[in-house]
């Protein structure tokens, strides 16, 4: 083997070696803890976990705050809340209200997101834009983006403890 392609050989074994942590660092950008915010009074009225499972992402919500007043209302722990409009009423901190995006490029793309108020259910997309995650439902050619930012321990209620999101498995509707 000349010098030529060994030397070849190396830079492509180098890029190899080099682009598989940044695969899993992209993925990892998304996964996580996330919450959305009442902009006009800044509290955080939920959070979501984002989590991966055999190559697709999924989304459920583990807190939820009053949304006029910023006081607990719901934990993943101690679940009250229900979806009302779904059958069978499920717990809405044990249901994915996201879920089935893969990846595709930057974005996560051909999932669903479930709106828990109406149970009415979007195709949807899901990208992390300028640390925050986008989570965009489409009805059609038309679309709704939510903005979320990452959780920290101070916005989690007082004794709550992060769960762990390798344990969560997909739930079926």
């Amino acid at each position: 083997m000349t010098r030529r392609k060994k030397l070849a050989l190396s830079i492509c074994a180098l890029i190899l070696i080099v682009s598989f942590p940044l695969v899993g660092a992209e993925v990892s950008d998304i996964v996580g803890f996330w919450k959305s915010v009442n902009s006009r009074r800044n509290f955080a009225t939920s959070i979501i976990g984002i989590y991966e499972y055999e190559g697709m992402l999924y989304g459920r919500p583990v807190v939820g705050f009053d949304e006029k007043t910023g006081a607990l209302i719901d934990t993943i722990n101690t679940p009250s809340q229900r979806i009302e409009r779904l059958p069978g009423r499920p717990l809405l901190m044990h249901t994915d209200i996201v879920w089935g995006l893969y990846r595709s490029g930057d974005k996560w793309v051909g999932g669903k997101i479930l709106d828990p108020r109406y149970g009415h259910v979007f195709d949807c997309e899901a990208w992390v834009q300028e640390e925050t995650l986008i989570l965009r439902g489409k009805l059609g050619p038309f679309g709704l983006n939510t903005v979320f930012y990452r959780a920290t321990e101070e916005d989690l209620p007082k004794g709550f403890t992060w769960p762990s999101l390798e344990t969560f498995i997909p739930n079926s509707r």
